[in-house]
């Protein structure tokens, strides 16, 4: 259990919103797809080849290498091939996280609307859902979220002009007694106070860590948000006319570069 949590948090808090919560779904569209879309993907590829697969280091860097070509010819790079590498090898220390969902209550939703300020919902319900997520997959957890300031603001989807801005609606938070804060200096771990423990009917099911700013606004009746048709991520329309738009950006430039590619190779073939 030690070991998922440390490799789940590290996961969540690469370079990512978040991410869905079952890796074995996750390495397995990789495969089916043959591209990834962040490098925690591949990381959590390395896991599965290395552990479910029973893949050497060898073959492991060989698959994640041909992915990494086919997904993205610039990050084939030196750099990326010393990670590749790594992961390769440590990618067997660690175990495959599956979780099925996230039950977000109807208690917990109503102490988050009864705060009249936007941003300050979609703050609480980001730290709300990773503070569920880690107590799932630790006993020894109790409510806390361990999260970049930076990862947080950007999950929830909240814009703040500075860092003072970011700490000020933190506060503000804790001064309604929902949130606490580690007693030591240089631990910003943040705890959620308002956490409801049992189970319900009606609770609301969060299966995707990703974009939770913009699923508390789903939650509340927002009919501006689709789902990529290619990684599922949730995104918001250009406009309440626009329904052309069927992926994010970043499956966009993937299937930009195949198409690219797939011209290329038919010019050959002439």
């Amino acid at each position: 259990m030690a070991a998922n949590y440390k490799l789940a948090v590290k996961s969540l808090l690469k370079d990512n919103n978040g991410m869905l919560l079952d890796e074995y779904q996750i390495a397995e569209q990789v495969i089916s797809k043959k591209r990834f879309s962040k490098n925690e993907e591949l990381f959590i590829l390395a896991k599965y080849l290395r552990n479910e697969m029973n893949c050497d280091e060898n073959d492991t860097f060989s698959i994640l290498e041909d992915i990494v070509i086919r997904s993205s010819p610039k990050k084939n790079t030196t750099k990326m091939k010393k990670y590749l590498l790594k992961i390769s090898k440590k990618a067997k220390d660690y175990s495959l996280l599956k979780l099925d969902c996230v039950n977000i209550t109807q208690k917990e939703l109503a102490t988050i609307k009864n705060v009249n300020n936007p941003k300050l919902q979609r703050l609480l319900f980001s730290l709300l859902v990773n503070a569920k997520f880690r107590n799932k997959i630790s006993e020894n957890n109790h409510d806390w979220c361990n999260i970049k300031l930076n990862d947080l603001y950007r999950t929830a989807r909240v814009s703040t002009r500075n860092a003072k801005e970011k700490a000020l609606l933190l506060f503000n938070l804790k001064s309604l007694g929902l949130i606490s804060f580690s007693l030591k200096n240089t631990n910003h771990n943040i705890r959620c106070l308002f956490i409801d423990e049992e189970l319900h009917d009606n609770d609301v099911i969060i299966s995707d860590l990703r974009e939770l700013g913009y699923q508390y606004l789903q939650l509340l009746g927002e009919k501006s948000f689709i789902q990529c048709q290619e990684c599922g991520i949730l995104m918001k329309r250009k406009n309440k006319n626009d329904f052309s738009t069927k992926c994010c950006s970043s499956c966009m430039r993937i299937k930009n570069y195949e198409r690219k590619r797939n011209s290329f190779y038919k010019l050959d073939k002439a």
